[in-house]
């Protein structure tokens, strides 16, 4: 008696051949392979929202923000004028569920007429589940005044190494505020560039042709940014002010997660 031969039917299941498989079944199967696995394509910096904030004397102050989302990050830029003999610099700045680090980005500007100095920071902050909405910035000594952006962005690292590169910095005294150089090594990464003068003098323009002004902290402090940002050196943001004085100005940039 001649034994039953039996059909066995082999439809390729993505690289792999399995025996008893219909076309169908495996068709509807092919999107499950792989589920989870291969690199997750790169995060684009993604502007959420901006907080500006101010003091006019003291060591610390407080700026309320919207209740920034958990996996964002938060970049605080702060300008801070004092006396000649008095330097003060941020220690810290704190937060409910966020965790902020200066990542050598400081510079602090010469003295001006005798009596005063300026200084810009730049700092990031990691936010957590059940984030608060007040963001604290404390500083060494008392100052004449301080005024801060705190801009919230998607889409930016939040382990390792953050900044790409290093700082860009520029002091001198004109009518266009810019900041030095700055090469990004890598593409779609967020770039910061802030800018102060003497309390003084305004700014009448931002000539932001490849960057977007953020909203000013104050008539004297302006900051704007890139996002994404291409690989290479970046163009250089530029400002005028209403006269030729003295000022400051810090480029940096952060990575894309």
């Amino acid at each position: 008696m001649n034994k039953p031969i039996l059909r066995r039917e082999f439809v390729r299941k993505g690289a792999l051949f399995v025996p008893g498989y219909k076309l169908a079944r495996a068709q509807r199967d092919l999107p499950l392979l792989g589920a989870g696995g291969g690199a997750s394509a790169p995060q684009t910096p993604t502007f959420v929202t901006q907080t500006i904030g101010s003091v006019g004397a003291g060591s610390s102050y407080a700026t309320t923000i919207p209740a920034p989302a958990n996996g964002n990050s938060l970049v605080v830029c702060v300008s801070t004028q004092h006396g000649a003999s008095l330097v003060s610099q941020i220690s810290s700045i704190t937060g409910t569920g966020m965790s902020f680090a200066r990542i050598g980005n400081a510079f602090q500007g010469p003295l001006i007429s005798g009596t005063t100095r300026y200084r810009i920071e730049t700092w990031i902050g990691q936010v957590s589940a059940g984030a608060g909405t007040s963001v604290t910035i404390n500083l060494t000594l008392s100052l004449t005044t301080s005024l801060c952006s705190i801009s919230e962005w998607s889409g930016v690292l939040t382990t390792g190494t953050i900044n790409d590169g290093n700082a860009g910095t520029g002091a001198a005294t004109s009518t266009s505020p810019a900041p030095g150089a700055y090469t990004a090594a890598a593409s779609n990464d967020l770039v910061i560039a802030s800018a102060v003068t003497i309390s003084s003098v305004s700014f009448t323009a931002d000539q932001a042709a490849h960057f977007t002004p953020l909203t000013a902290p104050g008539i004297n402090f302006h900051c704007s940014y890139i996002a994404p940002a291409a690989s290479g050196a970046q163009p250089t943001d530029a400002w005028t002010i209403g006269s030729s004085s003295p000022w400051l100005s810090l480029i940096i940039g952060y990575k894309h997660g």
